[in-house]
């Protein structure tokens, strides 16, 4: 529910600013980093008893959630994975 209530409110920004994120590479990576990080959530929750699976779906749900803060403070679509692009 908070995934699309994010996915929602992304697409609102988009539309309220008028302007579209193909121009803003680092928002457009946000927006493709929300929809990532939707997949392991979703894994996460469903399979809550078998720990063989909500462990690494939650480790990269975190992961995810962090490079998406990163992007979105350093403005840069690469976040904290920039030092691959140097």
């Amino acid at each position: 529910m908070v995934d699309t209530l994010l996915l929602i409110s992304a697409f609102a920004m988009i539309a309220l600013a008028d302007q579209v994120p193909v121009g803003m590479d680092w928002l457009s990576a946000k927006i493709a980093g929300l929809v990532v990080y939707i997949l392991p959530g979703i894994i996460a929750m469903h399979s809550a008893p078998v720990k063989s699976r909500s462990v690494p779906a939650f480790v990269a749900a975190v992961l995810v959630f962090c490079w998406i803060v990163s992007v979105a403070v350093s403005k840069s679509p690469w976040g904290f994975l920039s030092w691959v692009n140097s």
